[in-house]
């Protein structure tokens, strides 16, 4: 998960998944103290706010991207990305790369449970 392209983010983040009138909506959000690039990359003067262009999502079927991105104090100090999902084959390759970015980082995610609420 990258905010900048081809940097990524250490920590992990909330993710929602809702669906309404047949859209899935996901809202991927890191508190901005977790988005560590924006926060220690921009200290350093590695990185600023101005390098993030949208957030990523890259595994070895390719990419799922965003421009929807809000930071900072208008978002209550988080940094979010919002996907939003009309055909279920989209759905199901987002869920096969939170299967598999879970198991990489060694978190407990099933989507087999059921996310649409």
């Amino acid at each position: 998960m990258q905010f900048i392209r081809n940097v990524d983010e250490r920590y992990y983040p909330d993710i929602r998944i809702k669906l309404w009138n047949n859209v899935f909506y996901v809202n991927i959000t890191f508190l901005i103290s977790d988005a560590w690039n924006l926060i220690y990359g921009a200290q350093r003067g590695t990185y600023s706010i101005d390098d993030v262009k949208g957030f990523f999502l890259i595994d070895e079927e390719g990419i799922i991207w965003t421009d929807e991105v809000e930071l900072g104090e208008a978002s209550g100090h988080q940094a979010s990305a919002k996907i939003s999902i009309v055909k279920p084959e989209n759905y199901d390759r987002l869920q096969r790369f939170l299967d598999r970015w879970a198991v990489a980082h060694d978190l407990d995610y099933d989507s087999k449970i059921d996310q649409r609420f």
